[in-house]
């Protein structure tokens, strides 16, 4: 929401658990509930300072579970929020060749909860990375203020997959007869590579012109959140990082896009293993 100049306004919810009889199982659902109810106090400033985030809506699905074995907890949470101005609204595609690329957040040390811990390295179960809510708040009261200033042309959440994905999914956002890539040194987040690219720590990239970068950083400065100069935009319609040991990685986008097609006409096909 904060990443496309929207201000949060009201959240809504669905909570799917296995069998309430289950003290695991309760035990999920009460630690969720207050996470929740946490979040909402910390990050309702956008809408209206000093409140929370309300719950406008719910819904509850209990009993979700084959034999002894419940399904993962899955809360899932929608948030709906207000633009003032639609010609500010910032997409999460590439834009314009020559800008820089800025990771506004939280440093690259954890794998925990990770999509890369848990695909690649087996780990299952793991805790999610660590969240602090008062620097998340400010963290999306400076993306709102990008965009509703016209800083920046381009932004988008580091969530699932991390870094890596994160760009992956910027440069797919943008047209494919655009042409555009991007070269990317990871080096600066002083991070292991498997750390700098799919760490899920909070974080945003921004796409933002050479005359208005310094207005950024020195807004996350006056905020206390960390920035780094992550790379650039290129016309080179491929993405290329280099890696803290000085290995080099590229991939074409057309590829790239082609990797992103292949599991759902695989799922549509059943083609995938359950």
């Amino acid at each position: 929401m904060a990443c496309v100049g929207g201000r949060p306004w009201a959240l809504t919810d669905c909570l799917n658990f296995g069998h309430p009889g289950d003290p695991k199982v309760m035990g999920d659902l009460a630690a969720s509930l207050e996470g929740l109810a946490v979040a909402a106090e910390a990050l309702g400033q956008l809408a209206s300072r000093g409140a929370p985030l309300p719950f406008v809506s719910g819904n509850v699905s209990l009993y979700n579970q084959t034999g002894r074995h419940a399904i993962p907890p899955s809360p899932i949470v929608l948030c709906a929020g207000m633009v003032r101005d639609l010609s500010t609204v910032v997409s999460q595609a590439l834009a314009r060749a020559g800008d820089f690329l800025v990771l506004i957040g939280e440093p690259r040390d954890q794998l925990t909860g990770s999509a890369y811990a848990r695909e690649l390295l087996g780990e299952r179960g793991s805790a999610p990375p660590e969240l602090h809510l008062e620097r998340e708040a400010r963290l999306e009261a400076l993306a709102v203020l990008a965009a509703e200033g016209r800083w920046v042309r381009a932004a988008h959440d580091v969530s699932d997959g991390g870094l890596g994905i994160a760009l992956v999914e910027m440069l797919l956002a943008s047209p494919p007869e655009s042409g555009l890539g991007a070269d990317v040194d990871v080096g600066v987040l002083e991070a292991e590579s498997a750390l700098a690219l799919f760490s899920e720590r909070a974080g945003i990239v921004f796409e933002v012109s050479p005359e208005r970068a310094a207005r950024l950083f020195q807004a996350a400065r006056e905020r206390g959140l960390l920035a780094w100069p992550i790379g650039t935009v290129s016309a080179s319609g491929r993405l290329r990082i280099l890696e803290p040991g000085g290995e080099r990685w590229e991939c074409e986008a057309s590829d790239l896009r082609a990797v992103a097609a292949r599991p759902l006409a695989a799922l549509w096909n059943e083609e995938v293993d359950a």
